[in-house]
């Protein structure tokens, strides 16, 4: 496990210096050693695309059939579904690990080319002048780079041959009696380039695998996720293909075909932030045979539905510019808008909406029917948005299911979705105390909902995963500032009390609300499936007051349920943190290292999931970097100062606030002073100053000591119902201090 660890944290250095040959065999060797570690499928993935691109074939570049790991006779479907598949797998790291975001661009580079059909059809033209006759009609290669092992011998025209063996001490044939495709290093390099031989190489590559381009295509065809949402392509022999079992996703693609648009049909179009917020209805459609795709140009012209806002409040919401996704919509009389189903490389329609109500022949009513699936904004701020609209940007979302019909005189019913751990368009309802959480959204905030998601609803148990009804999701449909509370409560350490209970269920669950005098817990154990290697966790300490302020790395689980992890250890870098860690007194903040003891613990001891930046420092050690990120909530020493010893944390008070924006180590942080909501012990709001500001501050890295822990914490939709202010936090009572801040 360490040695899979260690060689993973390698590879993400060689990443970091454009080394993708060396990082892939890396990761490789770390997924046979243990092939649970987190994000192992995805990195390799990374690296896979940006060795790909190092290829360029001779008049065309960059093979962008290879970027989306398919072959040139797909369709355009196909090509959507690829490309969707990879920005599912690859979009949730984004910005966590190097070379991600460029490979995220390949993608979207490569999307471009080939979902438009006059730009796919030059790529052809010149790829098939770079493979010959065969067109190119060949798989992604599954190329296995040299190691540093590896030796090169020197011919006599002073050039170097490659002598090699792949990972799994076999070479890859691209095709019977082929050799093993190998990067050929440029001089600058320090090996001669041996275009002729490698140009060669490739042509033989092509004539090999001609013959096989119908078992190519239907074996792309079938390309699918695995049961983490990893993906894999390709021939069962192929370097790609995982071991685990598969998952089928939904192909939504399908639901867009050029063939599935009719005349008289509403369909929901892409606005500019890229969310499916506009409505146009099919006037006519225009179909061309081209004779040179041998395929059928189509071209939509419609007419956009615009809103018909009724009251004051909806006006001055229209008049803002802000979207309108619910209510009356008038069609466009004489205007009729021609357009191509494809623009710049992404659909412009994204499905087909049945329960638009026809009232005449130009005005319609449509709202959220039983079924659906919604996103609402979360930070719902009307006044504010329509009085300066660009006040909304940022705003978080909620997903939610429709539970009933919408009445215009109480509104809507709906339940809460979280997203499951793994999947990044999996979602299934939100529990509380082992029941469906549900709130009323009424006739006056219907504006409160931003879009319609499409949605695909499966029995979960039939596909292995949670039991009960789940929901996949659109990806292109859903956003990036979904919400996602999957925050779980834990079982009381020895000597505490609670009255939690629950049924069990294998993912995290939400933590307890209380509405009253008596609080509502859940299940009080994290099951073993929400632990994977390489996890980080806030664990409770063995302080007086035990407080989440330790943290571990998970190594797994074993037989008996107790996890196996490693302590991390601060490492220190200001004068003032190597003086707390000497003293021994709890860092919740800063860099940490591996190296302590490890160790089995129950699962009684965790807290919540950290999220954290991973380097390596100049001493080759490999850090996790923990701070404070925008939109937590975070305990604070009240009256802190950096001379404080253990008799100062005996009896000090705490003080709650809100990340405004995310710590870093070159710039300074803003927080926001939180107090508690009166009469409810676990929910908390801004604090105001007399004049009614919020009371905000900010935080220098110097002041990060001053930190005593995350606090678990989400906020509650419709709380405002129970009296409870709508913008409140509900905060982990078992990482609430006993001794709280006046």
């Amino acid at each position: 496990m360490e040695a899979a660890i260690r060689e993973k944290s390698i590879a993400i250095g060689l990443m970091k210096s454009n080394d993708y040959m060396k990082a892939r065999n890396k990761l490789l060797d770390a997924r046979n050693t243990c092939s649970g570690l987190e994000n192992i499928n995805e990195l390799i993935t990374v690296c896979d695309i940006m060795c790909t691109a190092q290829f360029q074939l001779p008049g065309s570049g960059i093979d962008w059939y290879w970027i989306l790991q398919t072959t040139r006779t797909v369709d355009e479907s196909v090509i959507d579904y690829k490309y969707t598949n990879l920005i599912r797998v690859l979009g949730p790291i984004k910005g966590k690990f190097p070379g991600v975001e460029s490979a995220l661009e390949l993608i979207k580079q490569a999307y471009d080319v080939l979902s438009d059909r006059q730009k796919r059809q030059e790529f052809d033209l010149k790829r098939t002048a770079s493979w010959g006759p065969c067109g190119g009609n060949a798989e992604p290669l599954n190329i296995e780079y040299p190691k540093e092992s590896e030796a090169t011998s020197q011919s006599s025209s002073g050039s170097k041959r490659i002598v090699s063996e792949c990972s799994d001490k076999s070479n890859v044939l691209c095709s019977a009696g082929a050799q093993p495709l190998k990067r050929v290093r440029s001089a600058g390099e320090g090996d001669g380039e041996v275009v002729a031989e490698n140009q060669a190489l490739v042509n033989r590559v092509v004539a090999n695998t001609c013959s096989q381009e119908a078992s190519l295509d239907s074996a792309f065809t079938k390309a699918r996720f695995n049961n983490v949402g990893k993906c894999s392509f390709g021939s069962p022999s192929s370097s790609m293909v995982h071991k685990e079992p598969t998952l089928e996703f939904y192909d939504f693609a399908n639901n867009r075909k050029a063939e599935v648009h009719a005349i008289g049909q509403i369909w929901a179009a892409y606005d500019q932030e890229k969310m499916p917020r506009n409505y146009a209805r099919i006037n006519s459609i225009e179909k061309i045979y081209n004779k040179e795709t041998n395929s059928t140009d189509v071209t939509l012209y419609v007419r956009w539905l615009k809103p018909a806002p009724l009251n004051i409040d909806e006006k001055k919401w229209h008049e803002a510019g802000l979207p309108i996704c619910c209510g009356y919509f008038m069609q466009e009389k004489f205007d009729i808008d021609k357009c191509n189903r494809m623009v710049g490389g992404r659909p412009v329609f994204s499905h087909f909406i049945s329960s638009f109500k026809d009232l005449t022949n130009d005005l319609f009513e449509l709202y959220p029917h039983e079924g659906e699936v919604w996103a609402v904004y979360k930070d719902w701020k009307p006044f504010n948005w329509c009085n300066d609209p660009k006040t909304r940007k940022g705003c978080k979302f909620q997903l939610v299911e429709i539970l009933t019909g919408y009445s215009k005189q109480v509104g809507v019913k709906v339940a809460s979705l979280v997203k499951m751990a793994g999947f990044t368009s999996i979602f299934r309802r939100q529990e509380i105390q082992g029941s469906d959480f549900s709130y009323q959204i009424t006739a006056a905030k219907s504006f409160i909902f931003s879009h319609n998601i499409p949605a695909y609803r499966f029995a979960g148990e039939k596909r292995g995963l949670f039991p009960g009804m789940l929901f996949e999701l659109d990806p292109l449909s859903i956003p990036e500032d979904v919400v996602v509370e999957t925050v779980a409560a834990k079982p009381p350490l020895e000597g505490r009390s609670s009255d939690a209970s629950g049924s069990e269920h294998p993912i995290s669950r939400s933590p307890p609300i209380s509405l009253g005098a008596k609080p509502i817990a859940l299940k009080p154990k994290w099951p073993a499936e929400a632990f994977s290697s390489g996890q980080i966790w806030a664990i409770y300490d063995d302080g007086p007051d035990a407080m989440p302020r330790r943290y571990v790395v998970v190594h797994g689980v074993n037989s008996g349920g107790e996890v196996c992890v490693t302590y991390l250890k601060p490492h220190p870098k200001l004068e003032d943190e190597m003086k707390w860690v000497e003293q021994n007194l709890p860092v919740a903040c800063g860099s940490f290292k591996t190296g302590g003891v490890t160790l089995n613990l129950q699962v009684s001891r965790f807290s919540h999931l950290m999220k954290c930046d991973d380097s390596s420092s100049n001493s080759n050690k490999y850090l996790h970097k923990i701070y404070p990120r925008e939109g937590e909530i975070w305990a604070m020493y009240k009256n802190w100062n950096s001379k404080w010893n253990h008799s100062n944390l005996i009896n000090c008070q705490y003080r709650y606030v809100e990340i405004l924006s995310s710590c870093s180590e070159d710039a300074e942080m803003r927080v926001a002073s939180l107090v508690e909501v009166n009469g409810r012990k676990t929910f908390f709001h801004r604090q105001l100053s007399d004049d009614g500001f919020e009371l905000t501050r900010t935080v220098s890295m110097k002041e990060l000591l001053s930190f005593s822990h995350q606090v678990p914490a989400f906020t509650v939709p419709g709380i405002e119902n129970h009296g409870i202010p709508a913008d409140s936090w509900h905060l982990e009572p078992d990482a609430l201090p006993a001794i709280p801040a006046n």
